[in-house]
């Protein structure tokens, strides 16, 4: 799984996932809040949540990354 190197850093137009079992998107400008947002989705929607719901939400926003940001937000073990 890919990390993020600082998942404190908010970004100017926030983080972003989809949940693939609804295709709900949700936005948040700190991921800590987004992961909160999409746990409460799960829990309301009665759906088991994956076993480490925020890598799984940290590795999908950076998969969605453009190539030029990818070098610096990044862990260095995932470029």
């Amino acid at each position: 799984m890919m990390r993020l190197n600082d998942r404190l850093r908010d970004v100017p137009s926030g983080w972003g996932y989809t949940v693939p079992e609804t295709e709900v998107w949700f936005r948040s400008h700190t991921l800590e809040t987004l992961i909160e947002l999409v746990r409460t989705h799960y829990e309301i929607n009665h759906i088991d949540e994956p076993e480490d719901l925020a890598g799984v939400i940290e590795d999908s926003i950076c998969r969605g990354l453009p190539a030029g940001l990818k070098g610096r937000i990044l862990h260095d073990d995932d470029r």
